[in-house]
C-alpha cells in the first residue's frame, strides 16, 4: 500500500496535525520482491566518491540518515537497560547538534503530556509523561527537532491488534474492557504510513520545529473495534464472544498481577499498558 499524507494548513502552531491514508497499488510497501544480486555492482565505502542519482533504493541521494531504534531480542534487552525516552533521547539531540546535523525526526507518542488525566493508576501513565519529558529534553538541545507523536499503529507483527487478539489479553472467548470499550475512542495508523509520513517530513525545509500528530484517517470507537476483531475471525455472539467491563473480570485481573509478579520483561500484561489503553 501507499499513502498520502494530508496535513493541515499551516499556522502559528507548532503542533499541527497529518492523516494518513492508504491508496492501493500493484504492491504493497512491504512486499519483499526477489532481485538478482548480479545486476547491482559493488560500491566503494567511501560517500563522496558515490554517484549522485535520481532516487530510489539503488541510487545514492547524497543524503546519510542515521536511524536510532532497536529490534530483535538483543536490541531489545539492551533498550530496555536504559532510559530512553528522556536521557538517550537528550544525548543523541546533543550530540546531533555538534555533529552539525541538519534535520532530527525524534518520535514520540500520541497522548504524551506533563501529567496524564489518571484512570485506573493514581498517577496516570508514566509512559506518556516520560514521552512528554524526551520531547522537551530534544528540543533543549534541538530546537528545530521534528517531533512525530504516532497514535497505535498497525501492521504485521504490531502491537495493538495481536495485543488485543493475543490469548492471554482475553478470558478465553470474552473480550475485557474498560466500560466495555464505549466512549473510548481510537484512530489507529497503518505503521508503513507513519515512515512516509516521517520521509515527507525530513525533505520538507518547512517541517524544522513542529510537531505533528499522526493519525489514520478514520475514528473508531473501542467496542466497536473488538467486535470487528472477533467478527473477521469467526468469533461472534453466536460462538460465545461478548464484551464485559474489566472491572468486573476477576480472571483477568488475577493474569495482570501474575503477568506483573513473574515477568521482568517483556510483559503482555501491565498497569501501564492498561492504563494507555482507557485513554481517550
Amino acid at each position: 500500500m501507499s499513502s498520502v499524507m494530508f496535513r493541515l494548513q499551516k499556522s502559528s502552531s507548532p503542533i499541527q496535525i497529518i492523516f494518513l491514508r492508504q491508496l492501493p497499488v500493484r504492491f504493497a510497501s512491504s512486499d519483499v520482491i526477489e532481485t538478482d544480486s548480479k545486476k547491482f555492482p559493488k560500491v566503494k565505502t567511501d560517500i563522496h566518491s558515490l554517484r549522485r542519482g535520481t532516487g530510489g533504493r539503488s541510487s545514492f541521494s547524497g543524503k546519510i540518515a542515521t536511524v536510532f531504534g532497536a529490534t530483535g531480542l538483543l536490541g531489545r534487552a539492551v533498550v530496555n537497560q536504559l532510559d530512553v525516552h528522556v536521557t538517550s533521547a537528550r544525548n543523541i539531540a546533543r550530540i546531533a547538534r555538534e555533529a552539525g546535523v541538519e534535520t532530527l525526526i525524534h518520535v514520540s507518542a500520541l497522548n504524551a503530556c506533563e501529567k496524564p488525566k489518571p484512570i485506573i493508576l493514581k498517577k496516570g501513565s508514566q509512559f506518556y509523561a516520560s514521552k512528554w519529558r524526551g520531547e522537551q529534553a530534544v528540543k533543549e538541545e534541538f530546537p528545530n527537532a521534528i517531533i512525530f507523536r504516532p497514535s497505535d499503529m498497525w501492521g504485521q507483527q504490531d502491537e495493538f491488534i495481536n495485543y488485543y487478539m493475543g490469548q492471554i489479553r482475553r478470558t478465553w472467548r470474552m473480550m475485557s474492557l474498560w466500560n466495555r470499550g464505549i466512549g473510548i475512542i481510537k484512530q489507529p495508523v497503518y505503521y508503513s504510513d507513519v515512515a512516509k509520513g516521517i520521509l515527507k517530513a525530513m525533505l520538507d525545509p518547512a517541517a524544522a520545529g513542529h510537531t505533528f500528530q499522526a493519525v489514520g484517517p478514520h475514528r473508531y470507537e473501542l467496542s466497536e473495534l473488538m467486535d470487528w476483531f472477533h467478527r473477521i475471525t469467526m468469533r461472534t455472539q453466536e460462538r460465545y464472544y461478548y464484551r464485559v467491563d474489566i472491572r468486573f473480570d476477576l480472571t483477568f485481573w488475577a493474569r495482570l498481577i501474575l503477568c506483573e509478579m513473574i515477568l521482568t520483561r517483556y510483559r503482555q500484561l501491565s498497569w501501564e499498558r492498561l492504563e494507555r489503553v482507557c485513554i481517550l
